[in-house]
């Protein structure tokens, strides 16, 4: 593991320890932990969280796909975050996936559709609406969410894209990315190789509905106004919004901090975003 991955995976860890602390489980969300949807945990584990109340009909379902640069992050650094998604009425399935150094791409891919196997096969079971199923990624996770899309014929109801990170530059000296892609991918970093990886190139009018989300101080600001371009000029639908504050500053994936009240704002309304594609046909 380079220094730098090596550094960010314990930041991501801190940070998610600070961010939480304090925070308390809702009373009214089930939680069933730690579920092997593939043979190798902890990597290969989920958490579902749903809303407690009896409900006749099956539960729309959000897949998180967490940030955390390729090579941090866990569910349990994203479980306030989804515990509040479940609040809005989904089902809300949290999960781990195989981080670089230990293993390169695209075995996250592979993970998520192995989670989105599990979900099928399990529905009855745990009350899955499978016609209802949204994503969503921040971060490293947005493209890792981008390239699942690009490479496996299941399209989700609608994706959320948070702060995204679509594509790494190789000369830039201002994308720190590109460092850790010598962890992530598998063999040299080349031109050639981060091209595969762009998620610019791989927007169609096949794509699925789109949020996209940035913030004052993110820091991939940028990526995120390029995609609403690219989505725009494929006519692909999407919902862009873009939160600032005059009293406090909104940094890179502000909406998984629920201490502020812009994240909840964001969240609520992505959530409600959802709700309007839903089909209650069923």
């Amino acid at each position: 593991m380079s220094k730098r991955s090596e550094y960010l995976r314990e930041n991501s860890r801190k940070k998610s320890e600070e961010r939480n602390k304090g925070l308390v489980e809702p009373a009214q969300i089930e939680q069933i932990n730690d579920i092997a949807y593939g043979p190798l945990t902890p990597w290969q584990t989920l958490d579902l969280y749903k809303p407690k109340q009896k409900t006749p009909k099956d539960l729309p379902v959000i897949i998180s796909i967490h940030g955390g640069g390729w090579i941090g992050g866990s569910k349990e650094e994203y479980k306030f975050y989804c515990l509040s998604l479940a609040e809005q009425g989904f089902a809300i399935i949290n999960c781990n996936y195989r981080l670089a150094p230990e293993y390169t791409y695209p075995s996250p891919l592979e993970d998520i559709e192995r989670v989105i196997d599990w979900s099928f096969q399990h529905s009855k079971e745990y009350g899955l609406d499978t016609t209802n199923i949204f994503m969503i990624g921040d971060s490293a996770g947005a493209h890792l969410l981008g390239m699942y899309l690009s490479l496996y014929p299941f399209r989700p109801k609608a994706v959320a894209f948070n702060c995204g990170k679509f594509h790494i530059t190789e000369n830039d000296p201002h994308d720190r990315a590109i460092e850790l892609m010598k962890d992530f991918l598998p063999g040299e970093v080349s031109l050639e190789a981060l091209e595969k990886i762009n998620v610019f190139h791989t927007i169609d009018q096949n794509y699925p509905p789109v949020y996209i989300v940035t913030s004052q101080e993110d820091f991939l600001q940028s990526q995120t106004i390029q995609m609403v371009a690219i989505l725009q000029s494929n006519k692909v639908p999407f919902t862009f919004q873009f939160y600032a504050s005059k009293t406090h500053t909104l940094n890179h994936v502000f909406h998984i901090d629920l201490r502020i009240p812009e994240a909840k704002i964001c969240n609520t309304n992505e959530c409600n975003y959802f709700k309007t594609l839903i089909d209650y046909k069923r």
